[in-house]
């Protein structure tokens, strides 16, 4: 059955239909050229006012072109545009945020800390459900962060670590980046920090993963910035100031949630692995007993 017969049939089938081309969009992603993976994520983000926006609205909207979104119809099986839209006419709106605190656990950490803009708050959790899924069925995740950045990375791999041992840390400096990343493959993950002005060694990584179709999700301040553009997912966090200094704590706390995502789908395997893990740090006289 074509995708445009598909899009026809609505009624009964139409929300599972509307589905169906989301999970299409999202499946190819990674595959992508730049411009049309930002306006896939707009869709995917905004599905619910898809069926009401003109090609041109939906252009202006995601900053793009009516060009572009013709383009992404077709990209994904569609005749144009307007099958497309059809297709998500009986889209189910996103659940409020209360239903969702069950599927991100740690979204409490948000709460009355300036991590994201409130208005992309759905969003944003919507990415960690989809980032920790990512991380749960990778084989090897490794964490990046150059200069500045590095540190994020390395608490990340040390939090996660504690239940997963497949995080590896990948070194600060790109040379030796390389080294660390030349065995990463499409079965694996890369997470790369970086917030503006973002660092060059970052966007090059970026590009390199999406030219290889190695996954990798993004942590930074803007999803659009040439190093959102190029990752598979996007975790978008709003950094803040402290005086003169712009505070990067947004960062180590969208790793918290992120994995905190990731142990609540692992349960009480996660639960085991830490209790294994401070055992054996206590066993090396790693915790002080007084």
């Amino acid at each position: 059955m074509s995708n445009r017969s598909k899009s026809e049939g609505e009624g009964a089938d139409g929300g599972q239909a509307a589905r169906e081309v989301e999970r299409l969009i999202t499946s190819r992603l990674s595959q992508m050229p730049s411009q049309l993976r930002r306006l896939a994520r707009h869709v995917l983000a905004h599905a619910d006012e898809v069926p009401f926006l003109t090609a041109r609205e939906l252009a202006m909207a995601a900053g793009t072109s009516p060009a572009t979104v013709v383009r992404l119809a077709r990209y994904v099986g569609f005749e144009g545009y307007r099958d497309l839209r059809r297709a998500f006419r009986t889209f189910a709106p996103p659940a409020p945020p209360a239903s969702r605190q069950s599927t991100v656990p740690g979204r409490e950490l948000l709460a009355g800390f300036p991590v994201i803009d409130r208005r992309k708050e759905d969003v944003f959790v919507e990415a960690v459900d989809r980032a920790s899924d990512a991380i749960l069925a990778a084989e090897t995740v490794f964490a990046v962060g150059f200069r500045s950045a590095h540190p994020f990375a390395q608490y990340l791999v040390y939090l996660g670590r504690m239940a997963m041992p497949k995080f590896r840390l990948a070194n600060q400096t790109m040379s030796g980046a390389a080294d660390h990343l030349a065995i990463a493959g499409p079965r694996d993950l890369v997470i790369v920090y970086s917030v503006a002005p973002y660092s060059t060694e970052a966007v090059q990584l970026g590009r390199y993963l999406n030219a290889n179709n190695i996954p990798s999700v993004a942590v930074t301040d803007n999803a659009s910035s040439p190093l959102g553009v190029a990752c598979d997912h996007v975790l978008e966090i709003t950094r803040a100031r402290v005086g003169r200094i712009h505070s990067m704590a947004a960062c180590l706390t969208a790793s918290e949630v992120l994995l905190a995502a990731c142990y609540s789908k692992l349960g009480v395997d996660a639960d085991r692995q830490i209790s294994a893990f401070e055992d054996r740090v206590r066993k090396m006289s790693g915790y002080w007993s007084g």
